[in-house]
């Protein structure tokens, strides 16, 4: 089942252990159907994805917190990839997450991804501080990946912000 009415705030998440592919490395992972929940003033630092809404995660906050030095990395054989395009600070991961909020957060990432299929409706990019106004994860921005073509987009985010990021939409 989907939990709701969960507070993270005041938390400082850091160094993960594995920072590879395959869901690993997070800090806050919001997702299954799980609402009303609130991620605040909390400090993330070297971790794979600091904050994720994925899978229809609803009416949720990502408000006030601090995330840098992105990180993921070889492991001796190969099998970890090194910081690719979708290694976001705060990632809306697919599988219809809606009416999320992220407001006032200090990142170097936002990623719309659409690598488990598309990002629901009224999420919502609010006065966010972005360190960097690439559409390159490694060097940072905003990027909302397309799915399929224009009239298939369904990537219906809500972005404000005044001179601190850019859009880029990437059609499959």
């Amino acid at each position: 089942g989907a939990s709701t009415y969960i507070e993270i705030r005041g938390c400082y998440i850091y160094e993960a252990k594995d920072v590879c592919t395959g869901g690993r490395g997070y800090g806050v992972f919001i997702g299954n159907h799980a609402t009303n929940c609130l991620v605040e003033d909390n400090i993330f630092r070297r971790l794979r994805h600091s904050m994720i809404a994925y899978a229809g995660a609803n009416r949720n906050v990502f408000g006030f917190n601090f995330s840098g030095e992105r990180h993921a990395e070889d492991r001796p054989f190969g099998s970890c990839s090194d910081m690719s395009e979708w290694e976001a600070d705060l990632l809306f991961h697919g599988r219809f997450p809606y009416a999320n909020l992220t407001e006032g957060n200090r990142v170097d990432f936002i990623n719309g991804a659409v690598v488990h299929g598309i990002n629901g409706h009224y999420n919502t990019i609010f006065r966010n501080k972005i360190v960097s106004n690439s559409t390159i994860a490694s060097e940072g921005g905003i990027r909302i990946d397309a799915y399929g073509t224009f009239d298939e987009l369904c990537q219906y985010f809500n972005i404000y912000g005044k001179k601190n990021f850019k859009v880029y939409n990437n059609n499959n």
